[in-house]
């Protein structure tokens, strides 16, 4: 297995805005999903394992960061409707 070649690419994908989730990753299959950042050349059946788990890791991690900004604009929209239902109320 080529370690570096595997390493620049988890690392080019972070650098490019990796935007799968892990539905992409089951759904599309890692081959596809690596072509969406313009492929990689041939990859080694190992390599593309090892490629899957960090890719999942990524795309953990882009569901978190999604689930939490939904929660932040949820917020933000309960408290905008608040104010603006109390607003309305003052009249």
């Amino acid at each position: 297995m080529r370690k570096m070649k595997v390493h620049k690419i988890v690392e080019y994908l972070k650098l490019v805005d990796f935007y799968h989730d892990t539905f992409d990753i089951e759904d599309l299959g890692i081959e596809d999903v690596l072509m969406a950042y313009g492929g990689f050349g041939w990859l080694t059946d190992e390599e593309l394992s090892v490629l899957k788990n960090e890719l999942y890791r990524l795309a953990e991690r882009n569901e978190f960061k999604e689930a939490a900004s939904l929660a932040n604009h949820t917020d933000d929209f309960e408290f905008s409707m608040r104010s603006y239902i109390e607003m309305g109320s003052m009249r």
